[in-house]
């Protein structure tokens, strides 16, 4: 069992876990466990060495925020990157008003090279954007031979969230990330849709050669979820290669009372000429008939409680979602 050097009440070590891989090169596994709220909320991150007469050095690493402050949560995300001795990232996602932030540290022949870390930030500032609430190495995307890493943001433009991929050099990370943006519909646009919320890397899925990449996004589509699945590209930005999650309307609220607006959004894809959005009641019966725009609200004029249907028709098919009121 591990426990916390210094442990105090409140400091929630072992909210997140990774497998580091081997930092220092001595052909053994080592593990990251965060403590987000330790001293004082600044948050602290402990690496475990393997060792091959104890299963782990009972001894951590301990890393805290170059220029620490009260309430940053250093460790909000924690995970093991790079190629050759492996490297460590951790997360900052700050929740005192100002952005996020992620540090890569290098492992070594010495061990965890503590004292240049890189830091990373949104590349636009937005405050509170969650930047670092989720970390991940993705492997290698580009097929430079080089690893690549994900930050994300899940509320990296103020209302949706973005992820970020920092590609490997051989002098260090790029400087200019690229951007995923999920561009599918959300369930609220105040609440967001928290894309880059949960980041990692998937390996080889398509036997290219290239990492591929994981983004998720739980409350998109009326907070069904989504999980974004990116290609590993040699030659194209992996922001234009189409993720394999689609969703072409969304409601939100799904549960309205009497009265209230209900809001729809489309995905511009689905809105060719053609295109109609209807609102039934579960008999079928024809509530409302309106022309579609990417954003709008339903019309609901005498609505009683009861579950209604909006359909979006187009030449390609017809997508439908549920609502309640009540």
């Amino acid at each position: 069992m591990l426990t916390e050097p210094n442990a105090a009440e409140n400091n929630r070590f072992g909210t997140v876990l990774a497998a580091a891989g081997d930092v220092n090169g001595d052909g053994l596994a080592d593990v990251l466990v965060g403590s987000e709220y330790a001293a004082n909320l600044e948050g602290r991150v402990y690496l475990y060495w393997g060792s091959r007469t104890g299963g782990l050095d009972p001894v951590p690493v301990q890393l805290a925020e170059p220029g620490t402050a009260a309430g940053n949560l250093f460790g909000s995300a924690v995970a093991g990157a790079g190629d050759g001795f492996a490297d460590v990232l951790v997360g900052l996602r700050c929740i005192n008003g100002n952005e996020g932030r992620a540090f890569l540290y290098q492992g070594s022949r010495a061990g965890l090279l503590t004292a240049n870390a890189t830091t990373l930030s949104a590349p636009t500032f937005v405050n509170s954007n969650m930047f670092g609430a989720a970390v991940a190495g993705a492997g290698d995307v580009d097929g430079d031979g080089f690893a690549d890493i994900l930050v994300g943001a899940y509320r990296g433009t103020g209302t949706r969230g973005q992820t970020y991929l920092y590609s490997g050099t051989a002098a260090g990370l790029s400087a200019t990330p690229v951007v995923l943006n999920d561009s599918h519909p959300t369930n609220n646009s105040f609440l967001g849709n928290f894309f880059g919320e949960s980041v990692a890397g998937a390996g080889d899925v398509d036997g290219d050669g290239l990492a591929d990449v994981l983004v998720g996004a739980r409350q998109t589509d009326n907070v069904q979820g989504r999980v974004y699945f990116y290609r590993g590209s040699r030659s194209t930005p992996l922001a234009t290669v189409s993720a394999t999650a689609r969703k072409f309307l969304a409601i939100y609220p799904t549960v309205a009372e009497c009265g209230q607006l209900v809001h729809y959004e489309c995905e511009a894809a689905a809105l060719s000429p053609d295109a109609s959005l209807t609102v039934t009641d579960l008999s079928g019966r024809l509530i409302a008939q309106q022309s579609t725009a990417s954003v709008g609200v339903l019309s609901t004029t005498g609505l009683v409680p009861g579950v209604y249907i909006a359909r979006l028709r187009n030449k390609t098919g017809v997508f439908v979602q549920r609502f309640v009121i009540r």
